[in-house]
């Protein structure tokens, strides 16, 4: 099965200050529908975070190495596994499109 990665930008006006909150999708191509699985996603502006200081930035790296890469390796194997519609859709994030429904989407836009 082919697949790729999205990534779905949001910039959302709080306090006067933009902020970008991020989701990541892995998208797979299954016979005529694009199947979304949502990888994760960023609830901070990573710029807010690193002007802050080097000691949370620090602590934003040792994070991520420990706990939120390998979390996300765990998740895009089990989508990876997954073949049926309903168990890919149960998963929190998930979406499935329609390739001839493309095109309305485009327009709504």
């Amino acid at each position: 099965m082919q697949s790729f990665y999205v990534l779905e930008q949001y910039i959302v006006t709080r306090n006067k200050k933009q902020e970008t909150r991020n989701k990541y999708y892995k998208v797979y191509l299954k016979e005529d529908e694009l199947w979304f699985g949502k990888m994760g996603g960023q609830l901070y502006g990573m710029k807010q975070l690193h002007t802050k200081s080097l000691i949370i930035e620090m602590m934003f790296t040792l994070v991520k190495f420990i706990w939120i890469t390998p979390r996300g390796r765990k998740k895009e194997l089990k989508f990876d596994e997954i073949t049926e519609r309903e168990q890919f859709l149960a998963e929190r994030g998930s979406y499935i499109v329609a390739l001839e429904q493309l095109p309305e989407v485009g327009k709504a836009i």
